[in-house]
């Protein structure tokens, strides 16, 4: 500093978005010192500008290189570990990413930031640091298998979740993706998931729509080819069939049904952070589709049932034909009482766990599998459904 020539190293552990918040209120910091007396200086630079007394760890340089480039691939794993648990929530029935991650997460050994299923990370920090983190390693001999695993990883996840939605989606229709930069209240799209979403999107043959508040100007050289890029959120609106909510700023979260449908007969919302308002979860004419939460009770019952051996009661007995006086009953709402057993033979009312608000469409489609001969589901429904079919 000035006329004592040192050299140390400060890193500045700050978010794009909240930049002076995070420097002024940090958690900790840590200086890499060339001697201690370049530390003290620059410890005591530290606690005249930051408003509370921060907690130093003080190191050599070669140490706080490598925390700070540790720090953050350690925060990639974490966002890729939350993501794995999201894609197992989708598979186990009543599976809920949001509900396992904030049990784990109040464990102090983990704690809740980071832990939160939706997009891959991105931005100019994260990736960066991982693939620096495992060069290092590399190129000292030292395994740097889980650095590149989480990388990994999580280049395929705008590719799953483009066969997530395939089900739901029509080639030829407009698609439009709201929030492209990597994360809210910035107009950084480097490396960002909802760029390579928009890309991957495009490549099954939708028309793809982007919408961002800040990062419009930067997002339209990279998807040129793949993307129309607009300047407000009706217009990405105005045509879409499916929406994606890539991220969640506050201008997507207070989305409203009558927004998205418009003049629609129909539309589907894809939200990856399940932060749009509960209006969107029954409604009529939208398919909600919640990233990390299951939304079939009939997926991978049969494997679920040899793991779990006898916890729910089976029945064999076959149906032949769907009798559609039940359907035109169900569908409109009428009860037929009906009891089961589940794992330790307490009787409870399967309606108590039904929505008798369900569509006839819906209600065709329980009643059709069971038809089929998919008996052994997990799941009151599933149950319900059977045993008044076979007592009807």
């Amino acid at each position: 500093i000035g006329a004592l020539h040192i050299v140390d190293i400060a890193a500045a552990l700050i978010a794009i978005g909240t930049i002076i918040r995070d420097f002024l209120n940090p958690d900790f910091n840590f200086i890499g010192e060339f001697d201690k007396k370049s530390g003290d200086i620059l410890e005591d630079v530290y606690a005249r500008i930051t408003l509370k007394p921060p907690v130093m760890r003080r190191m050599s340089i070669e140490n706080a290189e490598i925390a700070k480039i540790a720090l953050n691939s350690y925060v990639t794993m974490k966002i890729s570990f939350a993501n794995i648990i999201s894609h197992l929530c989708e598979q186990v029935p009543t599976g809920d990413v949001d509900v396992v991650t904030q049990a784990i997460g109040s464990d102090s050994r983990i704690g809740p930031k980071f832990l939160r299923g939706g997009l891959g990370f991105g931005g100019t920090c994260f990736p960066r640091d991982n693939i620096a983190l495992s060069f290092i390693c590399n190129e000292l001999s030292s395994n740097h298998d889980l650095l590149d695993t989480t990388d990994s990883y999580n280049n395929t996840l705008s590719q799953r979740f483009v066969d997530r939605v395939l089900p739901y989606i029509t080639k030829g229709e407009t698609a439009a993706v709201l929030g492209l930069a990597y994360k809210p209240l910035s107009h950084i799209v480097e490396e960002s998931q909802a760029i390579l979403l928009a890309k991957a999107l495009s490549d099954t043959g939708l028309r793809v729509i982007g919408y961002d508040p800040l990062a419009n100007d930067e997002a339209r050289p990279i998807l040129q080819y793949h993307t129309l890029v607009v300047d407000s959120l009706s217009d990405a609106l105005k045509e879409a069939t499916i929406v994606f909510v890539a991220n969640n700023d506050d201008v997507f979260k207070s989305l409203t049904p009558d927004q998205v449908l418009l003049n629609k007969k129909r539309a589907t919302v894809v939200d990856f952070w399940r932060c749009l308002s509960p209006k969107f979860h029954n409604h009529p004419r939208i398919k909600y589709v919640p990233i990390g939460k299951c939304l079939d009770p009939y997926l991978n019952a049969e494997k679920f049932s040899n793991l779990w051996g006898n916890a729910l009661q089976k029945s064999t007995k076959p149906v032949d034909k769907i009798p559609q006086q039940m359907i035109d009953q169900y569908s409109m709402g009428g009860e037929i009482p009906i009891k089961y057993s589940y794992r330790d033979d307490s009787s409870f009312s399967a309606q108590d766990e039904m929505n008798k608000n369900y569509t006839k469409e819906v209600c065709e489609d329980y009643l059709k599998r069971i038809s089929m001969g998919q008996h052994n589901y997990y799941g009151a429904t599933d149950l319900y459904l059977y045993n008044a079919l076979n007592n009807y």
